[in-house]
Order: C-alpha cells, then sequence, then structure tokens
C-alpha cells in the first residue's frame, strides 16, 4: 500500500504540468517583455510627427517628407525644453536605483557599439518625451546593431523625458564599457519602475 502511493505521487510530481512549469526558466538574449515598435509622436522642427519606430527612422521619415530639414544642424542645436519638463527632469534624477553591465549578469546580451550608442543619445536629446506602454519594451533607438531599449515594469504606460532617459544610457556607457571604451552592455533601473537596456539587439537594426 505504501509503495503504491509512494508510485502515485511521484508520477504525479513527474507529469504534473504545473510541477515542471516551475522548472522551465527562460534563459539567453531575452527580455522581460516583448519587444514592440516605439510609438514615435512629438514635435520635428516645430512640425508634429508620428512614426512607428526608432528614434532615428523617425527622424529618416520626417527628413524624407521635408527635403529642406537639415538632420545634422538640428541635432548639433542645443534644445530648449519647457519648463515642466526641465523641472520634471530635474526632481527625476533622484530615482536611479541601480545598474547591472553584461559581464556581470547571466542575461547572455551582446555588446554594443560605443561609438553608436552616444549617437543614439544624441538623437534621444532632441525629443521631450518617451512613451512606452503598460509592461512592456520599446527599442526607442538602434543603429548599425547597437540599441537603447526602454522597458516599462508597471500596469500603466509611462511618459518620461527622453533626455533623462538618454542620461541612463551615458551612464551605461561610463560604468559598462568593454574593450577601451569600444563597447558597451548593460541595464539601469528606476524607481518608478522602468529601466533602460544598452545592448546589441537580437535583429539587425
Amino acid at each position: 500500500m505504501i509503495i503504491t502511493i509512494l508510485l502515485s505521487l511521484l508520477a504525479f510530481l513527474t507529469f504534473s504540468p504545473s510541477t515542471t512549469a516551475l522548472t522551465v526558466h527562460r534563459s539567453g538574449d531575452t527580455l522581460p517583455y516583448a519587444l514592440t515598435p516605439w510609438q514615435f509622436k512629438g514635435e520635428i522642427d516645430g512640425n508634429y510627427f508620428e512614426y512607428n519606430g526608432t528614434i532615428e527612422q523617425a527622424f529618416a521619415a520626417y527628413a524624407a517628407l521635408h527635403p529642406s530639414f537639415n538632420l545634422t544642424a538640428y541635432l548639433d542645436t542645443p534644445h530648449t525644453e519647457s519648463a515642466h519638463l526641465s523641472n520634471t527632469t530635474t526632481l527625476s534624477r533622484r530615482n536611479k536605483d541601480g545598474r547591472s553591465c553584461c559581464r556581470n549578469n547571466a542575461q547572455g546580451w551582446k555588446y554594443a557599439s560605443t561609438d553608436r550608442i552616444q549617437e543614439g543619445i544624441r538623437y534621444l536629446q532632441r525629443f521631450d518625451i518617451c512613451d512606452v506602454g503598460p509592461r512592456t519594451c520599446n527599442q526607442i533607438s538602434c543603429s548599425y546593431d547597437s540599441a537603447i531599449i526602454l522597458c516599462n515594469d508597471n500596469n500603466y504606460g509611462i511618459r518620461p523625458n527622453c533626455r533623462y532617459i538618454a542620461s541612463y544610457a551615458t551612464d551605461l556607457v561610463t560604468w559598462c564599457n568593454w574593450e577601451m571604451f569600444t563597447q558597451v552592455c548593460g541595464q539601469e533601473f528606476d524607481t518608478d519602475h522602468y529601466n533602460v537596456v544598452v545592448r546589441k539587439p537580437d535583429r539587425h537594426c
């Protein structure tokens, strides 16, 4: 009788779906949520513009529609944000909550080019709001296989200042660089339950 009970219990533990599910762990080149296209919404050169894609793609699409638009000059011009956004940025600087560099974690993420990430930072510094939906990750910047990704852990959308998000990428370039500052890969967190990832993307960009 005891042997029969033990054999039945062993069979349950072996074939029970719920028990099996507890032992499955995803590893490797993963993000906490699905990577969805960023919905770029805002002003470029005084004109409202919308585009689904990275900030580089949005600016390229805008330039195609406005041949007189000088992207280089626009990026080189110091950006003046509204007083409200400026105050929000100042207050949120207190919210940075630690970082994890790829050489010290087990994510399996690959390194991005530092130069290309700094170009992405330059783009983000010229835009105000980085909208991200609930519990999702958006690839807000990507070029030459070097991505800046914003992930939202909240059950509601968030609208952080893009210039502030760019400062996270700058932190990662400073603290999570490799090979004499030529490569970078890492993740930095915010107490408002979002985080910024810098890495080589899963798909070519």
